[in-house]
Parts: C-alpha cells; sequence; structure tokens
C-alpha cells in the first residue's frame, strides 16, 4: 500500500486514467478523504462512456502512480474493480429502498434496449484507448532510443588520458597513440589504421564506429601528411 504522502499527488490529477494490468479502469473523478484527517481511503473512479457509474475503490489497492503521464495503477483486474460497490453521492439519498430497487430495474431493462446503439461506442473508445496507449509506448521507447544514442555520444571517458599536446599524423600515429583522444578505443584505432593511408579528412568519414563527433574532435587533433 502506498503510503499517503505518496497518494497527496493524486489531487493534483483529476481525470487521471486507471489502469487495471489487463486494461483502463476508468476516470480518476474525486477522492474520498477522512474528516479531520485529510487521509485518502477512497478513489471514486468513473467508469463507462454513454452510461457512466462511479465504484468505490479503496487507496490500499493503488499499486503505483505516474504523475507525469496521468495514470493510476491498479492491482486487481478489471473484473474484480467491476465488482466493486458503486459510488452513490448525495444526489442519490433520497431514493428509498423501493425507488432504488425499480430504479435498478428499469437500468437494466434501459440498458439492454439501448444495447446495439452503445456497443459501437463501446468499441470505438477502447479502440481509441489501445491507439493512445501505444501511441504514448511508442513515444517512450523513442525518448529511450534518443537517450541511449546521446549517452553513447557523450560517454564519460577516463579523465587521466588527455588529449595529445601535439597534432597526430593520422597517417603515421601508433594505435596507442590514436587512442589518446577521447571517442576513440583500441578496436576503433586499429580500424583507423587498417584504413591508411587517407588523403582527406572526409575519407575517415566511411570508418566503421567513427561518430561525426569523434571525427571533428580528429580533425582537431590530427593531420593528414
Amino acid at each position: 500500500m502506498l503510503n499517503q504522502e505518496t497518494l497527496a499527488a493524486l489531487d493534483r490529477m483529476p481525470g487521471a486514467e486507471v489502469i487495471c494490468p489487463d486494461g483502463t479502469a476508468g476516470q480518476l473523478e474525486m477522492l474520498g478523504v477522512r474528516p479531520h484527517s485529510d487521509e485518502i481511503t477512497h478513489l471514486i473512479v468513473r467508469r463507462g462512456f454513454l452510461f457512466q457509474r462511479d465504484l468505490l475503490v479503496p487507496a490500499d489497492l493503488v499499486e503505483a502512480i505516474a504523475p507525469e503521464t496521468n495514470t493510476v495503477q491498479l492491482t486487481p483486474s478489471l473484473s474484480e474493480v467491476a465488482a466493486l460497490s458503486p459510488y452513490e453521492g448525495k444526489h442519490e439519498a433520497w431514493q428509498t429502498a423501493v425507488g432504488a430497487t425499480l430504479g435498478g430495474v428499469l437500468g437494466v431493462a434501459l440498458s439492454l434496449a439501448t444495447l446495439p446503439l452503445r456497443l459501437p461506442f463501446e468499441f470505438f473508445l477502447r479502440g481509441w484507448q489501445q491507439r493512445r496507449q501505444e501511441a504514448q509506448d511508442r513515444i517512450v521507447q523513442a525518448a529511450r532510443r534518443a537517450r541511449a544514442q546521446d549517452l553513447l555520444e557523450h560517454r564519460v571517458f577516463d579523465r587521466s588520458v588527455a588529449e595529445p599536446p601535439l597534432a597526430i599524423d593520422l597517417n603515421r600515429a601508433s594505435a596507442q597513440e590514436l587512442a589518446q583522444v577521447r571517442g576513440i578505443g583500441a578496436p576503433l584505432a586499429d580500424e583507423i589504421i587498417r584504413h591508411r593511408p587517407f588523403a582527406s579528412f572526409d575519407q575517415l568519414a566511411h570508418i566503421p564506429g567513427l561518430s561525426a563527433s569523434t571525427l571533428s574532435r580528429l580533425k582537431e587533433v590530427g593531420t593528414i601528411s
């Protein structure tokens, strides 16, 4: 169970998408707070599209909260969430037991009568939610790939290896001398030697594994004779 400090983030996430392991449960509508203590005890989750209903989800069923994506992850499945108690606000307090029963019967009848109309909307909503989730996954994956590439281009090198104080002749330098340049290790130094001689720096661009930033650094510290 998440602590109250973590659950407090829900107060800044109205309309957050509430997700179960097997799909989307609904949207965060309100929070149930214990009087005089401000302790969050329940989430009021709104389900459905045309015919909506609110469920009382105990706070101890929250597995994770992600404010950056405005999502709330629950531990139970969709069927378990759907079986939770409904939230009946003050606007329903006037109903008597008889009225509530009659309303339930009428609600079932109305639900069955409008099923052909609601099904296309439900399928559309589920398809839209799935496409939105896939788009979010693609964005996250693209960001991870860009981050990985950035780390490769700007990885941390041993700072005890300094840049050579004098220019290096790329056609005559040894593998050890080439490896002194930041971004060039022993395998890349051997690859540079294998492609020699060079008539211009442009020919280095065809060496496998030599990035544009490393080539730019070679132009600063190297010469071609």
